[in-house]
């Protein structure tokens, strides 16, 4: 008899142990399908957008990759792409001081690049840019400076407006 039980109880282990390796399994399942069921995929993009617009500073850091705009880019493709087409976005842009460039990682390697993809993507949108060389060490490449200052005068026929 007490062979029985201990027979039992093994049985009921084993299936206490398959019910919580399914009911993890199931957790998983949820989380994953959790973003489908989010009620912010059928938000239409254009209140996405208006959103973006009052999450943007003034001016925002254009070779600051961690804030917005460019944050919004990596979150998901919907936000890339609802971002990325948001030409206010990107038409008040800051470039005072030197970039944090540990922030910057591998972006740090082509900065005319970083604001090139920004100007870009203010397409033809009246630009602001707030620019100042304070700030910037001595021992900067004179010739990444020439390179940024160049990007800017690649739009000659555009509105713009610079604070310096």
């Amino acid at each position: 008899m007490l062979h029985v039980a201990s027979d039992r109880i093994e049985q009921l282990d084993a299936s206490v142990g398959y019910d919580k390796d399914e009911e993890a399994h199931l957790k998983q399942l949820i989380d994953a399908y959790r973003s489908i069921l989010s009620p912010l995929r059928t938000f239409p993009s254009e209140l996405l957008m208006e959103i973006f617009q009052h999450a943007v500073e003034d001016f925002f850091p254009v070779f600051d990759l961690s804030q917005t705009p460019w944050v919004l880019c990596r979150v998901c493709q919907r936000w890339r792409d609802v971002s990325r087409s948001c030409a206010e976005l990107w038409a008040s842009l800051s470039m005072e001081g030197y970039p944090q460039l540990k922030r910057l990682g591998d972006g740090m390697k082509d900065l005319p690049a970083i604001l090139e993809d920004a100007l870009d993507l203010s397409r033809q949108r009246d630009l602001s840019i707030r620019y100042s060389l304070t700030g910037i060490p001595l021992a900067t490449d004179s010739q990444l400076i020439r390179r940024i200052v160049g990007r800017m005068c690649i739009f000659p026929s555009r509105p713009a407006s610079f604070l310096m």
